[in-house]
């Protein structure tokens, strides 16, 4: 952790290569739910084709990829309805939004830009959203991009809010976990995201 709330992560996920899903448990708790999101531990993969079989929203997190040629992230892509990313290896999200949208020109894209905000790439239009400024410091910043996921999936597909309505949601959701030490004992309610939205929106 950085004294202004930014971080570097270290990652060890050796063991994950080798996990195998439980594939018939798996589906049994999928064909009880309306849309998954995923992030790019390596078993996950296996999941892919069971969720598309039930015609479930897929969504995926594919992390501060370099480069969409990734063989690694190839099926996470290949699967994905709606992908986040964060920038944080690149200037500017455009290249790799682009990039996925020459092979998929329906997939909705959002990029994750720290400070800078957040790009939504949406029916081949990019557009960019300020961050949000909360008169709560930034402490650490683990879990802003699942804050950011979280925010923008349960709007968008769950309550049938417009894109945009849900990108500011997911900026709120992810903004307050930014102003919250890494835990889960003081996650944003309901409640709470509507009167920030409010504030923001009146």
């Amino acid at each position: 952790m950085y004294p202004d709330g930014r971080r570097k992560n270290f990652y060890d996920g050796k063991s994950h290569m080798t996990l195998e899903p439980d594939l018939v448990k798996c589906t049994g708790i999928l064909s009880k739910s309306k849309f998954v999101h995923f992030h790019i531990p390596n078993w996950a993969r296996k999941l892919l084709p069971l969720a598309k079989d039930l015609d479930l929203t897929v969504s995926c997190d594919i992390q501060d990829i370099v480069s969409i040629d990734d063989p690694y992230r190839q099926d996470f892509i290949n699967y994905s309805d709606i992908i986040f990313f964060s920038a944080a290896n690149h200037g500017s999200p455009e290249p790799i939004m682009r990039s996925i949208l020459k092979i998929y020109p329906d997939k909705i894209i959002i990029s994750g830009l720290g400070d800078r905000g957040c790009a939504l790439c949406a029916n081949g239009n990019i557009e960019y959203f300020e961050a949000v400024q909360l008169d709560e410091p930034v402490i650490d910043t683990n879990g802003a991009g699942d804050g950011l996921a979280v925010g923008f999936l349960s709007s968008y597909l769950l309550e049938k809010k417009s894109l945009n309505e849900s990108v500011l949601r997911g900026q709120i959701c992810a903004r307050i976990t930014c102003s919250r030490k890494a835990d889960t004992s003081s996650l944003i309610t309901k409640k709470q995201l509507e009167t920030y939205f409010n504030k923001m929106t009146t």
